[in-house]
C-alpha cells in the first residue's frame, strides 16, 4: 500500500514537471514582438479598388522610419503580402528626405508574392517613407482579394520580431474575370524608305531602313566616303507615299587652292536634331549641327580655331534640309577633345566665300551624391547625363542601382534617334496605353522591328528589362542603323552563354566582341547573367560604349 502511494506521488511529480516544461516551451515559442513607440503608423491604399484580369494595380504603403539615435530602434522592415492572383511587377521606394535604403528581391510565397524592404536606421534619419508596389492582375476569379502590409521594428540590441508591430489591409473587389478585348485599331499604311549609300558609310543620323507612315518623312542619315563629296540624294523622302529607295550621289573632291584673305562672310544657321543649341557639354555623345547657305558641291574645307578638320574623323558634311544648303555635323568624339571655352567654326566654299559662327564647350559637373569618380559606371553616367539621354531621378541623385523597365530602355533609344514623329503609326500593343512617357517610343521601336513584344501580344512596358533583352533590343537597333562597327575587341565568351535565350545569344556575343560590355563588373566565373534585371548604371555604361563603337 505504501509502495503504491509513493508511485502515485512520483507520477504526479513527473506530470507536474512536464507541465512546467511544456509551458516554458510554449512561452519560448511565442512570437517576439515589441510595442511600437508613440507616433508609429502604417496605412495602405490602392489606386483602384475594383480590378479585373489584365489590370495593373498600385499598392501604396505609408509608414514612419525610425532613427536609432532617436527612438532606440536599430532597423525597420516593411513587408507587402500579395494575394494569389496579383503578380509582382515592380516596386519603388519613395522617401521624403530619408537617404540610403535597400530594397530586397521579391520573395515568392504560396499565396502570391512577398515584397520585403529593409531600412538600416543607423544610416538614415527619422521621417515618413512610402513604398509603392505595382502588381499585375493575373489569374483571378470573381470575389474579394486582400493585400496586407506589415511593419516590423527591431529594438537596438535585439532580433527582428517574428510578428508585425503594425499591419494594414487593402480590400480589392474582382469585378470581371474576363478582360475586355481591345478594339482592333485601323491599319495604317506604312512605307519603307531604304537609303543606298553607293559606296559610302553611315556615320550618324537616321537609319538606313526606316518604316514611315504614308505621308511621313524619313530622317536623313549622315554619310561619308573617303575622297568624295556627298552631293545629294537622288529623290525626296518627304511626304512618302510608297516604298522607295533613295540613292546617294557623290563627286570626287579636289583642291581649289588658297582662300583669299578677305572673302565675303555670312553667319551660320545653327541647329541640332534634338533642339537648337550652340553649346556642347563635355563628355556628351551628341553632335552639334550647323547649316551653311551654300551648296555642298562648293565645299572646300572646315576649320576650328584656324585648324583644318578631317572629313569623316572630325566632322561630316551633307546636303542641308533646305535646297542649296550644307549641313556640318561636328562629331561628339571630336568636340570632346576641345578645351572648355569659346571656339570658332569656319567653313570655306568656292567663290571666295566662307561662313563662321562661335560655339562654346562647357564643363561637365557631377551633381549626383550617389555617383563618384571612382565608380565603375562614372563615365557612362556623365556621358548619358551630359547628352541628356538618361538624366538623374533628381538633381542630386542618379540612383545607379535602380532597375530599368522595358519602357524606360526603349524611351532612351528613342531619344537617341531624335524622337521622330509616329503620327499615323498603329500601336500594336494593347498594354502600351496612349499618353504615357513611353508610348511614342514603343510605337517607333515596334514599327522599325526593334521590339516585338511577348508571345501573348503584350509589350509589358512596366516589366523590368533583363540583360539579354537589353542586348537584343540594342543589337536590333544597330542593325536598323546599318552602322559599320568600330573598336571591335576580342571575343569574350561568357561562361553561361548556354543560359542566354536563343533569340538573344547572337546579340550578346556580337555586342561583347564590339566592346560594349567591357566596363561591366565581371565575376570570377565570367558570367553574363542573362536573366538578371539591368540597372541604370549598366545601361548608361553600355550606351556610352555602344555610341562610341558605331562612330560618334
Amino acid at each position: 500500500m505504501k509502495y503504491c502511494t509513493r508511485k502515485g506521488i512520483s507520477i504526479a511529480l513527473v506530470l507536474l514537471l512536464l507541465l512546467v516544461l511544456g509551458s516554458a516551451a510554449v512561452l519560448a515559442a511565442e512570437p517576439s514582438t515589441v510595442e511600437p513607440p508613440a507616433g508609429v503608423s502604417l496605412t495602405m491604399a490602392a489606386d483602384k479598388n475594383s480590378i479585373t484580369q489584365g489590370d495593373t494595380v498600385t499598392l501604396t504603403t505609408n509608414f514612419n522610419l525610425l532613427s536609432g539615435a532617436i527612438s532606440g530602434y536599430n532597423a525597420t522592415q516593411v513587408v507587402v503580402l500579395l494575394p494569389a492572383g496579383l503578380d509582382y511587377a515592380s516596386s519603388v521606394v519613395y522617401i521624403g528626405g530619408v537617404p540610403a535604403v535597400m530594397t530586397t528581391t521579391p520573395i515568392s510565397i504560396s499565396a502570391g508574392t512577398s515584397v520585403v524592404v529593409n531600412f538600416d536606421n543607423n544610416a538614415v534619419t527619422a521621417g515618413p517613407a512610402q513604398l509603392r508596389v505595382i502588381a499585375d492582375v493575373s489569374s483571378v476569379t470573381a470575389g474579394i482579394l486582400t493585400a496586407r502590409a506589415e511593419l516590423y521594428l527591431q529594438p537596438t540590441g535585439a532580433d527582428m520580431p517574428t510578428s508585425p508591430n503594425e499591419q494594414a489591409n487593402v480590400i480589392l473587389q474582382v469585378v470581371n474575370v474576363t478582360p475586355p478585348v481591345p478594339p482592333t485599331p485601323p491599319e495604317i499604311q506604312v512605307a519603307t524608305v531604304t537609303f543606298n549609300l553607293n559606296g559610302g558609310a553611315r556615320v550618324g543620323g537616321g537609319a538606313l531602313v526606316q518604316a514611315i507612315p504614308i505621308g511621313g518623312t524619313a530622317i536623313e542619315p549622315y554619310v561619308f566616303r573617303e575622297g568624295y563629296i556627298f552631293l545629294e540624294w537622288d529623290r525626296s523622302f518627304n511626304n512618302v507615299q510608297q516604298n522607295i529607295t533613295v540613292n546617294a550621289r557623290w563627286t570626287r573632291s579636289d583642291d581649289t587652292g588658297m582662300i583669299p584673305v578677305e572673302p565675303p562672310i555670312y553667319d551660320f544657321v545653327q541647329g541640332h536634331f534634338i533642339n537648337n543649341r550652340n553649346t556642347f557639354m563635355q563628355f556628351s555623345h551628341m553632335p552639334l549641327i550647323y547649316y551653311a547657305e551654300r551648296h555642298i558641291v562648293g565645299l572646300v574645307s572646315v576649320e576650328i580655331d584656324g585648324s583644318t578638320l578631317r572629313s569623316g574623323t572630325h566632322y561630316v558634311a551633307t546636303t542641308g534640309t533646305s535646297a542649296g544648303t550644307t549641313a556640318i555635323h561636328l562629331k561628339a568624339s571630336y568636340l570632346n577633345t576641345l578645351a572648355v571655352g569659346t571656339h570658332t567654326l569656319k567653313v570655306n566654299f568656292r567663290g571666295d566665300v566662307y561662313a563662321t559662327t562661335e560655339f562654346s564647350v562647357t564643363r561637365y559637373t557631377n551633381t549626383f551624391n550617389d555617383v563618384s569618380s571612382s565608380d565603375w559606371f562614372y563615365k557612362g553616367v556623365e556621358a548619358m547625363n551630359a547628352s541628356e539621354l538618361l538624366l538623374g531621378v533628381s538633381n542630386t541623385r542618379f540612383d545607379p542601382y535602380a532597375y530599368m523597365t522595358r519602357g524606360m530602355v526603349v524611351t532612351l533609344l528613342y531619344r537617341y534617334a531624335g524622337e521622330p514623329s509616329v503620327s499615323g503609326f498603329r500601336n500594336p500593343f494593347p498594354d502600351a496605353a496612349s499618353g504615357q512617357y513611353y508610348t511614342n517610343a514603343v510605337i517607333w521601336a515596334a514599327a522599325n522591328g526593334i521590339v516585338t513584344g511577348h508571345e501573348d501580344g503584350r509589350f509589358a512596358p512596366n516589366d523590368l528589362m533583363t540583360r539579354e533583352q537589353f542586348a537584343a533590343v540594342l543589337y536590333r537597333y544597330q542593325n536598323v542603323l546599318g552602322s559599320e562597327t568600330m573598336d571591335i575587341l576580342m571575343d569574350h565568351q561568357f561562361s553561361d552563354v548556354n543560359q542566354v535565350s536563343s533569340y538573344a545569344r547572337s546579340a550578346v556575343n556580337k555586342l561583347d566582341m564590339q566592346g560594349v560590355f567591357r566596363d561591366w563588373p565581371r565575376d570570377s566565373a565570367n558570367r553574363f547573367q542573362p536573366q538578371a534585371s539591368v540597372t541604370r548604371a549598366e545601361v548608361a555604361t553600355v550606351m556610352r560604349l555602344w555610341i562610341e563603337s558605331i562612330g560618334w
